[in-house]
C-alpha cells in the first residue's frame, strides 16, 4: 500500500468481521478461492463506509492509466478493478483479490499523469505479489483482543479521526514484529516492481520519485517533521526516495504512447475540485471575474454557483462557458443539467441529447436525460434509460431508486418494489431494504420474478452478514 499502515488496518479489520477466530485461526494457507470471497466481502465494506465517485469522466480516466500499467503485468489470478474514493488525503492502496482504490486527494496533487500511473504501479505490484494474502496467512498470531483494538481503531480512524489512530497503535504494539517487517519487505519490492511496470507502460521512472518527495513535503506543510510513530516500523519517506533515486538509472522507459487528449488530467481534477466537492463555498473561481476565466474554469464555476443555489448568477456563468466550448460533451452534460436543476426542462433535454450524441458511454448524462423524460411525461423512455444505466453502474443506489419510483408510478408495482429495495440495499440501509423486499415478494407471480426475489435475498443476506 502506498501509505501501509492504512491497508493492514483494513485487512485486519476485514478478517475480524468475516472469519470468526475460530475459523481464522485455522488458516494454514490462504489460497485463491479465500481471496476471491474476501475481496468481494472488502468491496462492500468499503462501499459502505467511503463514498466512491462514479462520474465517467473521472472512472474512464483512471481505468485508463490502470489498463495501460495492467498490460505488463504478468498473468494475474484475479481481474484488476480500479476504485475512486472521494476524500482529500494522498492516498492509494491494494485490496484482496485484485481490488485497487485511489482517493480523489491524490489525483488533485498530482502534477501529470506518469504521477498517478506511479501510484498505481507500486499498487499493482502489491497486488501482483499476493502481498495481503501472505499477510492474512500471517495473522494467525494476533489475539482476539488485538483485533478488537484494530477493528475499534479502523473504525474510528477510518474518518482520521486522532482517537481512532491512537486505539490502532495500542493494538499494534502487542507483538506483530514478524507482520510489520513483512510490511517492510513489501514495501520495497513494490517500488521495485512497480517501476518496472511504470517504465514498461511507457511512463517515466523519476514519476514515482515526485510522489514521494510530495508527499514528504505535504508531512512538513501540515507541521509534522516525521512521521507517526505507528509508520515508524516501515520504510521512511526519504529512505524510499532515495531507495528509488538509486533503481531510476537502472530504468528506460519505453516510447509513451501518444495522449488523444491531453487535458484530460484538468478536466478531472476540476471535477473533483467542483463538482464532488464537500466545501464548494471555498473554491477559488468564486473571486474571479467571468472574464479572466478560461473556458474550464468557467465550467468549474458554473457548477460552484449551482451547488450553492445562485441560479441566476450560475445560468450566465454556464452560458459563458458553452460559449467557449459549444460542443464539448462534458459541458454540454454540466450546463443540460444545470438547466435541469433550474427548471428548464426543455433546455435540459437538448443539451442532454446533443451531450449523448457526442459521447454515449456517458451514464451520468443518460440518467440526467431520464430524470428529465420522467419529468417531461415519457415514463418509458425514462425507464429505458435507466436501465440502461445499470448495465454500467449496476448497484447505484440513485439510479434504482429514480427506476423504482417512475416504474411504480406507471403501474408496474412488482418492478417498483424491488429496485427500490435494491436502492436501499447499496446505499446500506438494511431495515428499509427488508421491507420492500417483503412487498416485492407479495407481488411476484411468475418464475421469472420469484427467482429475481430470490436473488435480492441473496444478496441481502450476504450484506447483512457484513454490515
Amino acid at each position: 500500500m502506498f501509505r501501509c499502515w492504512h491497508i493492514l488496518v483494513c485487512i485486519l479489520l476485514t478478517v475480524a468481521l468475516i472469519f470468526p477466530p475460530n475459523v481464522r485461526a485455522a488458516f494454514g494457507e490462504f489460497g485463491i478461492k479465500d481471496e476471491a470471497e474476501l475481496g468481494e466481502k472488502f468491496k462492500i465494506l468499503m462501499q459502505a463506509q467511503f463514498p466512491l465517485v462514479k462520474d465517467p469522466y473521472v472512472l474512464d480516466y483512471i481505468q485508463g492509466i490502470l489498463d495501460r500499467v495492467k498490460d505488463t503485468l504478468p498473468p494475474q489470478p484475479f481481474p484488476v478493478r480500479i476504485n475512486v474514493m472521494l476524500d482529500p488525503s494522498i492516498n492509494a492502496f491494494a485490496a484482496p483479490a485484485g481490488y485497487v482504490f485511489v482517493n480523489t486527494g491524490l489525483i488533485q496533487q498530482m502534477e501529470n499523469e506518469d504521477e498517478i500511473a506511479a501510484v498505481i504501479a507500486h499498487e499493482l505490484a502489491h497486488v501482483s505479489e499476493r502481498h495481503i494474502a501472505q499477510r492474512i496467512a500471517q495473522s494467525q498470531i494476533i489475539s482476539i483482543g488485538t483485533l478488537v483494538g484494530v477493528l475499534a481503531g479502523a473504525l474510528l480512524g477510518a474518518g482520521g479521526a486522532a482517537l481512532g489512530q491512537a486505539l490502532s497503535v495500542g493494538a499494534m504494539a502487542g507483538g506483530q514484529a514478524a507482520s510489520l517487517k513483512y510490511s517492510r519487505d513489501d514495501e520495497r519490492e513494490a517500488d521495485r516492481l512497480g517501476l518496472r511496470f511504470l517504465t514498461g507502460a511507457g511512463y517515466e521512472p523519476q514519476a514515482m520519485m515526485r510522489t514521494f518527495q510530495r508527499m514528504l513535503e505535504q508531512m512538513r506543510m501540515s507541521g509534522r517533521n516525521k512521521p507517526p510513530d505507528y509508520m515508524l516500523t516501515h520504510p521512511g519517506l526519504g529512505e524510499r526516495i532515495g531507495s528509488v533515486q538509486d533503481m531510476v538509472s537502472y530504468y528506460r522507459p519505453k516510447p509513451p504512447l501518444a495522449k488523444e487528449d491531453t487535458q484530460a488530467l484538468e478536466r478531472v481534477q476540476m471535477l473533483i475540485r467542483t463538482k464532488y466537492s464537500r466545501n464548494p463555498e471555498q473554491s477559488s473561481l468564486l473571486g474571479r471575474d467571468d472574464q479572466e476565466l478560461n473556458c474550464l474554469e468557467l465550467l468549474g464555476k458554473g457548477i460552484v454557483l449551482a451547488k450553492l443555489h445562485r441560479m441566476n448568477r450560475a445560468e450566465k456563468t454556464f452560458a459563458r462557458a458553452l460559449e467557449c466550448r459549444p460542443d464539448h460533451p462534458l459541458w454540454l452534460r454540466e450546463a443540460g443539467w444545470f438547466a435541469f436543476q433550474n427548471g428548464d426542462y426543455a433546455r435540459a433535454r437538448t443539451l442532454l441529447d446533443r451531450s449523448l450524441q457526442a459521447n454515449r458511454g456517458d451514464y451520468l448524462a443518460r440518467y440526467y436525460r431520464a430524470r428529465v423524460l420522467a419529468e417531461t411525461g415519457e415514463p418509458d423512455r425514462a425507464a429505458a434509460d435507466l436501465q440502461k444505466v445499470l448495465e454500467s453502474v449496476p448497484q447505484d443506489w440513485q439510479v434504482h431508486r429514480a427506476l423504482g419510483r417512475i416504474v411504480g408510478q406507471s403501474g408496474d408495482h412488482f418492478r417498483g418494489y424491488l429496485h427500490l429495495a435494491y436502492s436501499y440495499l447499496y446505499a446500506h440501509r438494511m431495515e428499509q431494504a427488508a421491507k420492500f423486499m417483503d412487498q416485492a415478494r407479495a407481488q411476484a407471480e411468475t418464475t421469472d420474478q420469484k427467482d429475481q426475489v430470490s436473488a435480492l435475498e441473496k444478496e441481502y443476506k450476504e450484506r447483512k452478514e457484513i454490515l
